[in-house]
């Protein structure tokens, strides 16, 4: 049989490797493709329908301020100051709103909004005509002294300001109501194509497993032990010996070097039988030369040409074959990278939703960021916000699992929380907790039924009033650290910390009394988080609140689980979460900075040559 002929053996190797090379590149189109669609989905929504949404909001709570501020100044003599602001609403406010709102209508493109927004302006500036008669006719004491002015004014209040204000009311009302209809859609959209994407990434990681897993067994089987079963085989009739197995012969490479192997050992046979027949004296034994000349000379010469001719050809042939196998392996190392290449995109993307931290740092002023993944991509992540009121939001997430899976879960929690508090505007933690969960549920089809996925997400999360020093904090089973101290005189940075005493003023929250070397006294307070996921959970109820009176110096401490699970040290043991509150009672008086280096370092020297446990997160704050 030709050699070309025999590659057609290997005919299914090649489209195995060519599958698996076919599943990486749609993975990493389709990942792309999903990306970039809800990348566009966002950016409309943040940069034109929210801000739209916003404006047409302002221009409603505008209406309803020009109707108080005219009646007010028809029955209200000594309104001065709604006077005031009638006069800067008719001459600096509408004016710039008007501005605002009709640039933004170009971004918004649409033109059944253009002819609506048109229409209310022309509404709205007649009512403005209205108020501006009542605001000419009642300038002075006399004038309201006077009936017929008087009276004049008042019905313009009755017949034209409130009957115009509540029709301008219900055609923006319904504006408001289509464009956040709108905004939902989009976030739909935005949460279907993620489901997709996590199912398709899922099956596509299977399929590749499968198909490596059939690629080695098939290599195993077709080349690796016959290969094997050769080689014992040709060894045995180097030391003399007769092979009593037969190789299976097929139609490939290697059934043909077994054939020849096969041949070699019943010639052997036939010639060292007939040998042993010659020195016997029985010269009548039949036998078929292999040449024309001396019989037992020709057949050990042929034998030794045949097993130097199968010797050559079968260095060839297996030549050939680890040139064909390192080709192939270097197509998975291709595949391999590719697919690293894709998740490490996924971490690009990931680092820019989560933020710099220290974009975290200059919100809070005084802080820090320990953030440590265990795979390229992280299941926990750190979520901040400041609001127009200078109200500063931040949170901890551990999400179910890490990795690739984590991360998909960060994902869906980030766009959540974006929504939740940036969108809708809710700013109490235990409210933005519940509306987490329930969106997870809902995202997720969580029913509670038996055999269904449990993912989900452990959180703690903080709403702080720096003008007030106050803290809302909620948790679903990450708790809140706050480290107080009670000073003597200098900080106490000793290391002979001692706890003097422990109370639990309720269920919910546990004081920790301690004393320093100078004898400095501080107390570590801990608010008990909700034994809940932010997921579906059995005797599910409402997340609630914890509120504080914080006092200037005050450190908070809020962390996932990473840290206290991390097996290292000198018998392997987790790190536990006693020696992670003695550790920050060591340092908790040191710079913020300073304490991110320390925990960093800690962690790193506890975990040693290890494996990372789980992914790491912890957050500090002083106030």
């Amino acid at each position: 049989m030709p050699y070309s002929s025999h590659r057609s053996g290997f005919r299914k190797v090649y489209i195995g490797f060519g599958v698996v090379i076919f599943i990486a590149l749609f993975n990493a189109v389709f990942a792309f493709f999903i990306m970039n669609q809800n990348k566009q989905r966002i950016t409309r929504v943040i940069n034109v329908i929210n801000p739209y949404t916003q404006l047409l909001e302002s221009f409603n709570l505008m209406v309803t301020e020009s109707k108080m501020y005219s009646t007010n100044w028809v029955y209200l003599l000594r309104s001065i100051e709604d006077k005031k602001q009638l006069r800067i609403l008719h001459d600096n406010r509408y004016p710039a709103l008007k501005k605002e709102l009709l640039s933004h209508m170009l971004l918004v493109d649409k033109k059944q909004d253009m002819d609506t927004l048109l229409f209310i302006f022309d509404r709205f500036e007649k009512l403005l005509e209205k108020e501006w008669e009542i605001m000419t006719t009642l300038l002075s004491y006399d004038d309201y002294q006077n009936p017929l002015k008087k009276f004049t004014s008042e019905d313009i209040v009755e017949s034209e300001v409130l009957p115009r204000t509540d029709s301008i009311k219900t055609v923006l009302d319904r504006l408001i109501r289509v464009n956040r209809q709108e905004s939902e859609v989009m976030r739909n959209g935005m949460i279907d194509s993620f489901n997709r994407l996590i199912t398709s990434v899922i099956a596509i990681s299977v399929g590749m497993l499968v198909m490596i897993i059939l690629g080695m067994i098939f290599i195993s089987k077709s080349i690796t032990r016959p290969v094997l079963q050769m080689i014992d085989m040709v060894m045995q009739m180097g030391r003399g010996e007769l092979p009593e197995r037969k190789l299976k012969e097929t139609k490939d490479v290697i059934g043909m070097m077994g054939s020849a192997v096969n041949r070699l050992s019943e010639n052997f046979s036939k010639t060292t039988k007939f040998a042993n027949e010659i020195e016997e004296g029985n010269l009548r034994a039949g036998f078929t030369p292999l040449g024309d000349k001396d019989i037992l000379g020709q057949a050990l010469i042929a034998m030794r040409e045949s097993l130097r001719a199968y010797s050559e050809d079968m260095e060839q042939k297996v030549e050939e074959r680890t040139r064909e196998v390192m080709e192939k392996s270097n197509k998975l190392a291709k595949a391999y990278k590719d697919i690293r290449d894709s998740i490490s995109y996924a971490k690009r993307i990931q680092d820019a939703m989560l933020g710099s931290h220290g974009s975290f740092i200059d919100m809070i002023r005084n802080g820090f960021i320990v953030f440590k993944p265990k795979d390229i991509v992280s299941g926990d992540f750190y979520w901040y916000f400041k609001t127009a009121d200078g109200i500063l939001i931040f949170a901890t997430v551990d999400c179910t699992g890490h990795g690739v899976p984590g991360a998909f879960m960060h994902m869906i929690g980030n766009t959540f929380l974006n929504e939740i508090v940036i969108e809708n505007g809710i700013t109490s933690a235990s409210k933005i907790l519940n509306e987490l969960r329930k969106g997870i549920i809902i995202s997720l089809g969580q029913t509670g039924k038996t055999g269904e996925q449990k993912d989900g997400m452990d959180a703690a999360l903080c709403v702080y009033n720096p003008f007030t020093n106050t803290l809302e904090y909620a948790g679903a089973f990450n708790p809140l650290w706050v480290i107080r101290e009670n000073k003597n005189g200098e900080n106490s940075e000793g290391k002979n910390i001692k706890v003097s005493g422990v109370s639990e003023d309720s269920r919910d929250i546990k004081r920790i009394f301690c004393t320093g070397d100078n004898g400095d006294s501080f107390e570590l307070l801990e608010f008990k988080p909700d034994r809940m996921p932010l997921a579906y959970s059995e005797n599910q109820k409402p997340f609630h609140s914890h509120w504080i009176q914080l006092k200037k110096g005050d450190t908070l401490y809020l962390f996932s689980d990473g840290y206290e699970d991390q097996f290292g040290g000198p018998n392997r043991k987790k790190f536990k979460v006693t020696r992670l509150r003695e550790m920050l009672l060591q340092i908790h008086s040191k710079p913020m900075d300073a304490q991110k280096d320390i925990l960093d370092k800690i962690i790193e020297e506890w975990k040693g040559s290890d494996e990372q446990t789980d992914d790491i997160t912890v957050i500090g704050v002083r106030t």
